[in-house]
């Protein structure tokens, strides 16, 4: 913009002109005085989104996971194939595990679990239920699948509603038998008792046929934020078994000081099977917030930025408009005006900025809602405390930026400021 002025005709003498009389300058600072209203919006609408997300952020830390956090350590180990080929031979390594585990100074519980929650693994399965017969167009039930051995809901303190745990009875020679929670129990059986009911995962022309012999409660499994999770069965692992596992263990003692522990029971086992990826329930219930904290800090960062560049901007503006002004000043002063009155002025000017500038963002919010509501959890964009907040803040620099000009324009000598016109 200053580039393309230069090149008009006649520059030099406008110029020249708004340097004596300041007239012709006062187009160019509503111009100005425009950008810094948009940065004044903008600057709001950070400010504001930040405040959202972050209390967004401490709404997220606030919800229930539906298992116990403090003091379990957690780790996965793998059986190698070409030693652990037949399925007794993975259940006999996983049950001696479990022993050692447990035989862990401080360890209350330890179990195995195919998929560790919050750890970005697991899987779904359609299955298919004893009785209920479905259209050939309809899609069989689906649900998230576990293999676990006993003990792992008393490991994580997952609530029983109704039934029986696994146990070490429950082999593959014995009934094959299967847990379900209360959602997959709402969505396939609302207002009737699961247990005894059948399901089968395979083909049920084949079997096997699963008896559901417990309820119980519903626990997130990667995420907290909407529970789009589906309703979970589980098999035990002995008679599902699967080569690679997660160990969860519930101790008295901190839980990161396991680590040495762990590995040395998977190796007592089987020394050429090494434990990875070990790491306590909290860590990694954190670690899917890791997303979400980085928005917050990068978008609170450019916030800050933007409240810089708008408290230089005002500066500059209220400064050049008191340059501008000097003449006028001087007169107010000369004719009686006090010079509380002239700073008050000039904060005044600042402060109107300021309020039209919030005032655009406040509206430019009301378009960009939807894009705020995706982006927000357990907080509504209509929140109040980071918009008076953030608008709060702006209206403390506005008049921070706007002192120093103001109180260089009360300052102004009357007769000096004529004489310089």
């Amino acid at each position: 913009m200053p580039a393309w002025h230069r090149t008009q005709p006649g520059w030099y003498s406008a110029l020249h002109e708004s340097g004596r009389s300041g007239t012709t300058s006062r187009g160019g600072l509503q111009a100005r005085s425009l950008l810094v209203v948009a940065q004044v919006a903008l600057s709001l609408l950070l400010l504001a989104g930040a405040g959202l997300l972050f209390s967004s952020l401490k709404a997220l830390e606030t919800v229930e996971t539906g298992f116990q956090l403090s003091g379990v350590a957690t780790g996965y180990f793998s059986l190698p194939k070409t030693a652990y080929e037949k399925d007794e031979q993975q259940a006999a390594f996983m049950t001696s595990l479990e022993e050692r585990l447990r035989a862990i100074p401080g360890v209350q519980s330890a179990a195995l679990i195919d998929a560790i929650p919050f750890s970005n693994n697991g899987g779904s399965a359609s299955f298919f239920i004893q009785g209920q017969p479905r259209s050939p167009n309809a899609p069989p039930p689906h649900g998230g699948i576990h293999t676990i051995s006993p003990g792992f809901f008393a490991t994580m303190r997952i609530p029983f509603l109704q039934g029986r745990d696994f146990t070490d009875e429950d082999r593959k020679s014995t009934e094959q038998v299967a847990i379900i929670d209360s959602v997959l129990a709402h969505q396939y059986w609302p207002g009737q008792n699961p247990i005894g009911q059948h399901i089968s995962l395979g083909d049920p022309d084949k079997g096997p046929w699963f008896t559901i012999v417990g309820l119980v409660a519903h626990s997130r499994s990667n995420s907290l934020e909407a529970d789009t999770n589906e309703g979970v069965y589980f098999v035990p692992i002995a008679q599902v078994p699967t080569p690679t596992a997660g160990l969860v263990v519930h101790s008295s003692r901190p839980a990161e000081g396991l680590t040495a522990d762990l590995a040395a029971a998977v190796r007592a086992g089987d020394s050429s099977i090494p434990i990875y990826d070990v790491k306590t329930m909290e860590q990694r219930v954190n670690e899917s917030l890791v997303g979400r904290k980085f928005v917050v800090m990068l978008l609170g960062t450019f916030a800050a930025l933007a409240l810089l560049l708008a408290a230089l901007g005002l500066y500059g503006i209220i400064s050049y408009s008191v340059r501008l002004r000097t003449r006028e000043l001087g007169m107010r002063m000369a004719l009686g005006a006090q010079r509380s009155t002239v700073l008050r002025l000039v904060l005044m000017h600042g402060l109107r900025l300021a309020a039209f500038g919030i005032i655009v963002g406040v509206i430019l919010a009301a378009f960009l809602s939807r894009l705020f509501t995706s982006l927000l959890f357990l907080v509504s964009v209509l929140h109040v405390l980071p918009w008076l907040c953030a608008a709060a803040l702006l209206t403390i620099t506005v008049l921070v930026a706007s002192f120093l000009p103001a109180r260089r324009a009360a300052s102004i000598e009357p007769m000096q400021a004529l004489r310089n016109e």
